[in-house]
Formats: C-alpha cells, structure tokens, sequence
C-alpha cells in the first residue's frame, strides 16, 4: 500500500478518491471531482458559543480538513471533535474522520447524538501518511 492509500472493502484507493466518492454517494450525483481546484471558504458550519471561544473563530470552514490537537492530554479535544461532529451531522453534512489513534469513543459519540454509521472513518498510522499524494 502507498502513503495516502487506504484499504477499504478489499480495494485499495485514495483518501481523497473516498472522501470524493462518499460524498458524491450522499449527495446521489457528482458534487466534487479530482480535476476541482483547492475550494476556498465558501460556507461556515456554525458551532455553539463555547466551541467558537476555544477555537476563536465562528465555527468551522465546510470542505476542509480540521485538525484537532493540543499540548497536552484532558485539553477538550475528543469533546470538541465530538460537538463538531455531531453539529455537521445534524446541518446535513458529510463526516470525514481520519483516525491516527484507534481509540475514539464511539459510544460517547453516540450518546451526545451521533450517527456511527454515517461518519467516513479512515484509519491510518498518522496524518501526514493520509494525506501524502497517491504514487
């Protein structure tokens, strides 16, 4: 498998070929397609008053990769990812997770009114590998 790869239902594919393939699957035609330039921000996804003060800004850019991360452990950062995911679900928007860890609670994720099952979630070693270009 090549960095930026990831194996999925016995194929092998890029992140960015999946994250183009679910959701374009959602929205039933084709939204977004490789040949697109970078998409500057068209749209926020408005977060709550506290998420907007932790993170200092309104809310999150819709059609990017947000990062979460801190200094250290108990900074808020799986309650944060989880508030945020669980807003974009709820706005109708497609959950791209890329998971380095392994570890999410999902059944937390649930009980603050997720949808497992709706999130795209991509397991790979770390962040940079997800996002190295396909060779």
């Amino acid at each position: 498998m090549n960095q930026g790869e990831v194996v999925t239902e016995k194929k092998t594919i890029s992140l960015a070929q999946q994250m183009r393939d679910r959701l374009n699957k959602n929205a039933g035609k084709d939204l977004v397609t490789a040949d697109e330039e970078k998409v500057q921000v068209k749209d926020w996804l408005e977060m709550p008053e506290y998420f907007q003060q932790i993170v200092g800004d309104r809310g999150l850019p819709q059609g990017h990769i947000t990062q979460f991360f801190s200094e250290g452990p108990d900074s808020g950062k799986t309650t944060a990812l989880i508030v945020a995911m669980v807003t974009c679900q709820k706005a109708g928007g497609i959950v791209n997770m890329i998971d380095s860890e392994q570890k999410f609670p999902w059944k937390r994720f649930e009980l603050m009114g997720g949808v497992i099952e709706d999130v795209n979630h991509i397991e790979v070693e770390s962040l940079e590998e997800a996002l190295a270009p396909s060779s």
